[in-house]
């Protein structure tokens, strides 16, 4: 589908992947990938954001600018009004998100001034990163658990014979089992995946020895993460981001 290329346009493959794949997972089952789509989903917007600019797709803007990922969200006719605005609003004291990173980008305006903002999402970055690993080393233990139970029920489906009712019951266990298993390995990649570039980017922030304008447009999607975050924590919609 075009919208979806259109938003991925520029981006690595494997986080244009990793995405779709979490969103399809989450679109069947809500709660069980609810906090790994959140976790994409921003990974993406901080890749789009880095590569925003006036000749990016319409596609992409909308993503900064209203978080839409899928054309079914919205109606064919509504999506065709939004798209009419980029051309038929004009402004220069009023930015949504998209055009906001831009404008700082080509130095039309400052970048925030809100250090305090930014130094609460790197202390956030560092608490969420120390949960995650626990979280990741609680779920690499259940998993375990539920490879033992798997090794345990194999052992039951022994018979010189046709199979009995309780040998085809522990079949059926296996089968929920195997599911589990993908299930959690599912989760385990996605936390994994996850760990690893907070731990690059906090690698890279370290070795960083002057702010470039690229590093200063970095800091001011976070800015604009931590704006929306509190937005929603006030609003009662989220607990967290």
């Amino acid at each position: 589908m075009a919208f979806f290329e259109n938003i991925f346009f520029g981006i690595e493959k494997s986080l244009k992947t990793e995405f779709l794949r979490i969103k399809e997972l989450h679109e069947k089952d809500f709660q069980s990938y609810k906090e790994q789509f959140v976790n994409v989903f921003w990974q993406l917007f901080e890749a789009v954001a880095n590569i925003l600019n006036e000749d990016s797709p319409i596609e992409q803007k909308l993503f900064i600018r209203l978080g839409l990922v899928d054309p079914r969200y919205v109606g064919k006719d509504d999506l065709d009004k939004i798209k009419e605005m980029f051309s038929s609003f004009e402004h220069e004291t009023v930015f949504y998100t998209d055009e906001w990173l831009i404008a700082v980008k080509n130095g039309k305006v400052r970048p925030s001034t809100f250090e305090d903002v930014i130094q609460n999402v790197e202390q956030q970055r560092t608490v969420d990163l120390t949960w995650l690993v626990k979280e990741y080393e609680r779920k690499l233990n259940d998993r375990m658990i539920e490879e033992e139970k798997l090794r345990d029920l194999v052992k039951g489906v022994q018979s010189k014979g046709p199979y009995t009712k309780g040998v085809y019951v522990i079949l059926d266990e296996i089968v929920r089992t195997a599911g589990n298993l993908r299930r959690m390995d599912s989760e385990i990649k996605g936390l994994y995946e996850t760990i690893k570039n907070l731990e690059q980017n906090k690698s890279v922030s370290k070795e960083a020895k002057e702010v470039t304008s690229e590093q200063r447009v970095f800091s001011e999607i976070f800015v604009v993460k931590q704006m929306v975050k509190n937005l929603l924590e006030n609003s009662g919609l989220i607990t967290r981001l």
